[in-house]
């Protein structure tokens, strides 16, 4: 769960984020950038048609590793939200579950274990921000609380026997002749343009930053999800290294990845110390302590991938 964190470098920058600084940004970190690891289909028992369209690989930089998940537009893949009360690690939800895949989902208070973001499946809501006491009684987020319970959020609908994806603010209308499947909150959009300060993410006062919810001008580690052109998905978790001066992905950069990696539309999750995504019965985990053992951080929501049964796929 990410806290506020203003950073030095945040002070400097006086407009917040502009994407085009962060591509510069990103540009300078990329080089040296090399494939590590390369798997397609994973191997589970029943499944191997259904997760032969998975593809995850990893990316080794010199201050962090980045873990990408791509997730075809098929019909033999369903994506499912899942809420935890109480709070779980992603893992023990992926495999309860029996996914394929898994990332961790949208913002939490860990005092509480109350939910800041909005979870919608099947026509339920899952999660609501409303219900969480210490955010809508808080009276120094009193002047962000419309903004944060309308931040962005990814979205499934089901649009005449078609599925589409897209990232939209909560209250967004759905698209006519579509029916919403599910909607799992989380913020800000990083692509095409970057929200923070519409998001209620950051507030600057006279050119000075007053707030910064998410360390977004800091190196962190994060989990973020992409739409691609053809309606392919990538999911993102960025691992910090231990032992390094600097480690993890600004928001900006992180944009920047994502747009060279062909993403048109984008949100970032929860992340620090609940970055994680789970493939082929393996759990990846974004921060680290000082003597390198991984952080394991139960979390409220989860996007899961598992195969759609036959019965309900649509007809060829």
């Amino acid at each position: 769960m990410q806290h506020l964190k203003p950073s030095a470098l945040a002070l400097a920058l006086l407009t917040g984020l502009a994407l085009a600084g962060a591509f510069m940004a990103g540009a300078v970190l990329s080089g040296g950038l090399q494939r590590a690891n390369d798997r397609g289909g994973a191997q589970a028992p029943g499944a191997r048609s259904a997760e032969a369209g998975l593809r995850y690989t990893v990316e080794e930089r010199v201050g962090e590793r980045l873990h990408l998940l791509t997730i075809p537009n098929t019909p033999a893949l369903a994506i499912v939200p899942v809420v935890s009360n109480p709070l779980r690690p992603l893992e023990a939800v992926a495999r309860a579950r029996r996914a394929l895949a898994g990332i961790n989902g949208g913002y939490f208070d860990p005092a509480n274990q109350k939910t800041n973001a909005w979870v919608l499946a099947g026509g339920q809501v899952l999660a609501n921000p409303r219900d969480n006491r210490r955010l809508m009684r808080n009276p120094a987020l009193g002047p962000y609380l419309e903004a944060i319970l309308n931040r962005s959020e990814f979205r499934l609908y089901q649009c005449q026997g078609h599925r589409r994806n897209a990232i939209v603010p909560h209250r967004s209308a759905v698209p006519p002749g579509c029916r919403l499947e599910l909607a799992l909150g989380g913020g800000p959009q990083l692509l095409p343009v970057m929200t923070t300060e519409r998001e209620a993410f950051t507030a600057h006062e006279r050119g000075v930053l007053v707030r910064d919810a998410i360390d977004a001008f800091g190196p962190n580690a994060r989990t973020a999800l992409g739409i691609k052109a053809d309606g392919q998905l990538l999911w993102v978790m960025v691992e910090q290294r231990p032992g390094r001066a600097r480690s993890g992905l600004t928001l900006g950069e992180l944009a920047q990845f994502l747009h060279q990696h062909g993403v048109r539309s984008a949100l970032n999750l929860d992340g620090g110390s609940s970055s994680s995504l789970y493939f082929k019965g393996e759990s990846h985990l974004g921060k680290h302590e000082a003597d390198g053992a991984p952080v394991s951080r139960s979390v409220h929501s989860v996007l899961l991938v598992v195969p759609t049964p036959h019965d309900q796929r649509p007809p060829r």
